[in-house]
């Protein structure tokens, strides 16, 4: 597993701000660890780029995350870092565990893209990411009527 940051003169205008590469990078690589551990069937080829891109980000954490295949993930963040530093650092690390699980059943489940299929994919994601990066994202809160609603 390797972890690839850009070249961009972004990451002067972040370290100003108390966030450096080395510490994203330091951050993506412990949580790959951590998430592989958990993941017997992840490739040990994942490779992770991550690069600041403010157009794609959540905007209520400054950062955004894709898995292209099993062995490819990309994780961006907001150079404005609207969370801060520390915060975004939590906000990465709890996205590559949500992206290492879209990764891991990318090698043992072929994605067709339904509907049904891709909340599933997104939902197993965000399981995996509360219950073991410890992380409550709101994209995975709702009210217990939520789906009575639909």
């Amino acid at each position: 597993m390797k972890v690839h940051a850009f070249d961009s003169a972004d990451w002067a205008v972040v370290e100003d701000q108390g966030f450096s590469e080395q510490e994203a990078i330091a951050t993506i690589e412990d949580a790959l660890r951590d998430a592989a551990s958990l993941l017997p069937v992840i490739s040990k080829n994942v490779n992770v780029i991550v690069r600041s891109n403010s157009v794609n980000t959540i905007p209520e954490y400054g950062i955004g995350a894709r898995t292209h295949d099993s062995e490819f993930i990309e994780i961006w963040f907001d150079r404005s870092l609207p969370c801060g530093a520390a915060e975004t650092l939590r906000s990465i690390r709890q996205s590559v565990f949500h992206e290492c699980n879209h990764a891991a059943r990318w090698n043992v489940v072929k994605e067709d893209y339904r509907l049904v299929e891709s909340a599933i994919f997104e939902g197993l994601a965000t399981v995996f990411e509360r219950e073991h990066a410890g992380y409550e994202p709101l994209y995975g809160k709702y009210e217990d009527d939520t789906a009575m609603q639909v």
